[in-house]
């Protein structure tokens, strides 16, 4: 069934082409991160590159979270209203993020003092290093400073087993600065704010691993703008009219593509244009597609990938790692030995990622979420 066009619609409501677009970034992490590479990741990684899907959740986060913040903006005149959406807010983030997170930090460091010293897999000393930051939200930084000093190994582990952390990290810091910008200003100076800083960015080279890499911060203001512009669009009619294409879901698997073939090829094309701010351009635009209702139609399988996204992010590196030092510690590569690591260590990852949905997420992202409308209640209740 094709969903109902028009912006404040989907973000009211959740939006399976959104979980669809969820399901290609966490596909194309778990592919970037595939560690047992044969003959043909050589010749691939010519033409395609999939960091790109950290941005694209990056764009996601932004739209969804700012539509989110829709009565904390109406609230910002007062301050007895907007507190207690701030504290709302804050709570549901927290205990929507932090439980798994935290988890998946502990699990990597008793796996580590089990394991003792193997190359495969991160000496506990430096995992502990990096568990600290990713705990302290600041990881990003952390694995700024450490490769950019030369202590990949020494100050941070390799292999890089919650690396991925990073990217939580700088999301992290969005959500706690964002609200705060949205109290402060109005709508249209948060607009001209996030314009300046999305153009600025487009011109700054940021190679991959500098600081500036690791601090992006356009993938998640292009998914603020989206929606902050969300009725305006809405109002023009075009997002209906977009809707309404035959075929439509074709220009988003279009845009996909270019999504990969960008990190590698796309310095050639863009001479003194960021190839980051062009990724993140290209996510802003399949989630704008996404979120008009004519982006790509949701399958069961995307739908599952999409909604245990964050949990297959979380659970991937540490048993890629583990899988490869069970099955293959000797590296091999062949094509029926691939085949079995990749079975065994998706259905790991799979496995993995649904037991922390469902036992330790989804319980306790409801929890935060009873908790944040009694905040709000009490706040509501007391006399002004």
């Amino acid at each position: 069934m094709m969903p109902r066009a028009g912006l404040p619609h989907q973000m009211e409501q959740k939006n399976n082409q959104i979980e669809t677009l969820r399901a290609a970034a966490i596909g194309f992490v778990l592919l970037s991160h595939f560690p047992v590479a044969g003959p043909w990741f050589a010749e691939a990684s010519r033409y395609v590159e999939l960091w790109s899907g950290v941005d694209l959740f990056f764009v996601i986060s932004g739209f969804l979270i700012t539509a989110s913040l829709t009565r904390l903006r109406a609230a910002r005149a007062d301050r007895a209203l907007w507190l207690p959406e701030l504290k709302a807010f804050w709570i549901r983030r927290a205990f929507r993020l932090l439980p798994a997170a935290w988890l998946w930090l502990l699990i990597p460091l008793l796996l580590s003092l089990g394991l003792g010293d193997q190359p495969l897999f991160a000496p506990f000393g430096t995992l502990l290093n990096d568990a600290l930051a990713a705990a302290l939200q600041v990881a990003n930084l952390y694995w700024a400073h450490c490769i950019g000093s030369g202590q990949w190994g020494q100050l941070c582990s390799q292999p890089p087993i919650v690396g991925p952390y990073w990217s939580l990290s700088l999301e992290e810091q969005f959500y706690l600065l964002l609200p705060l910008l949205m109290i402060v200003l109005p709508v249209r100076r948060l607009l001209a704010l996030v314009v300046l800083v999305i153009v600025a960015h487009a011109l700054w080279d940021r190679p991959i691993f500098s600081l500036a890499w690791y601090v992006r911060p356009d993938s998640l203001l292009w998914g603020v703008l989206l929606a902050l512009l969300a009725q305006r669009m809405t109002r023009s009619g075009l997002p209906a009219r977009l809707a309404a294409v035959p075929g439509r879901s074709l220009l988003s698997i279009l845009l996909l593509a270019v999504l990969a073939w960008l990190p590698v090829n796309g310095a050639e094309f863009l001479a003194g244009v960021s190839t980051v701010a062009v990724v993140a351009l290209v996510s802003a635009l399949l989630v704008w597609l996404a979120a008009c209702g004519a982006g790509i139609e949701p399958g069961t399988f995307l739908l599952w990938m999409g909604s245990r996204s964050y949990a297959l992010y979380l659970v991937h590196y540490p048993l890629y790692a583990l899988a490869q030092l069970m099955l293959f510690p000797t590296a091999g590569s062949s094509g029926p030995e691939l085949a079995l690591y990749a079975l065994c260590a998706l259905s790991m990852i799979g496995l993995a990622a649904e037991a922390t949905y469902r036992l330790v997420e989804m319980p306790l992202r409801n929890y935060g979420r009873g908790l944040s409308i009694q905040v709000s209640r009490r706040s509501a209740a007391q006399p002004v």
